[in-house]
């Protein structure tokens, strides 16, 4: 066979491995929750998952999707997988360094800045709340979530201002430090997202917060019921029980228990 027909051959080859990992990575993803155990995963598939996204992302035509799983994998792992902190902080620093190398090139997709501003979140929580606020991680976690309103201010029902409300009644205000945190205005931002999108389990789970730490204890244990109302679904069934749990333990303590 004539060298110049083997260039072809040896392209559509390696397409095709790509694809094919790709394909691999987001089969494993999908099946991230099999065999958990309350708000435990099983470690397998998602690095089964990491694995194949990791060596998918190599080929420019699958790049973006196959980071956008890969995100969301590493995101899964530091949650829901690893039991020790350094190693769960680490998962979740991989995940916000994958978005952050692709964010130059695709600036206004809005599943990627979804993906950064959750894995930096995360990724300053585990660190610890006050030492995010004082290192600067929590300023630039504001600027990630004004960024994705600016981009899609409805996006994942309002999931931008959900998380600055949220950001807003989390982080301590320091003197001389940082100023910007205001319970009063994660208060507004939630009463915005409530009008909205009143039926997303996530949104009636962080009105609650926001309505607890702002002193309304009794709409906040309402909210708290109604947080518990809705059934997880299997897409996020991890996270969703999550919520729940937290819901139980805030209402419990509401409640004296």
């Amino acid at each position: 066979m004539r060298p110049l027909l083997l260039l072809p051959l040896l392209l559509f080859a390696l397409q095709t491995e790509a694809q094919s990992e790709l394909q691999k990575g987001v089969s494993w993803f999908g099946e991230r929750a099999e065999g958990a155990v309350g708000v435990q995963a099983q470690r397998e598939p998602i690095e089964r998952a990491i694995f194949h996204l990791d060596r998918a992302m190599a080929n420019p035509q699958h790049e973006l999707e196959a980071a956008l799983y890969l995100c969301r994998s590493h995101i899964f792992k530091g949650r829901f997988v690893e039991t020790e902190s350094r190693q769960r902080s680490r998962s979740l620093e991989s995940a916000k360094i994958t978005a952050e190398k692709l964010l130059s090139r695709y600036p206004n997709n809005r599943e990627l800045r979804f993906e950064y501003l959750v894995a930096l979140g995360l990724w300053g929580e585990s660190l610890g709340i006050l030492r995010a606020a004082k290192e600067g991680i929590a300023t630039k976690m504001r600027d990630a979530c004004e960024a994705m309103i600016r981009l899609d201010p409805e996006f994942m029902n309002a999931v931008g201002k959900r998380s600055l409300a949220v950001l807003n009644y989390k982080v301590p205000s320091i003197p001389f430090i940082i100023s910007w945190p205001d319970k009063k205005k994660s208060m507004a931002l939630m009463n915005e997202v409530m009008a909205r999108y009143p039926n997303d389990l996530g949104n009636n789970f962080y009105y609650a917060e926001t309505l607890y730490v702002n002193g309304e204890k009794e709409k906040a244990a309402q909210y708290l019921q109604r947080t518990l109302s809705f059934v997880p679904d299997r897409e996020h069934l991890l996270e969703h029980r999550t919520m729940h749990l937290e819901a139980k333990k805030l209402l419990d303590k509401l409640r004296g228990n």
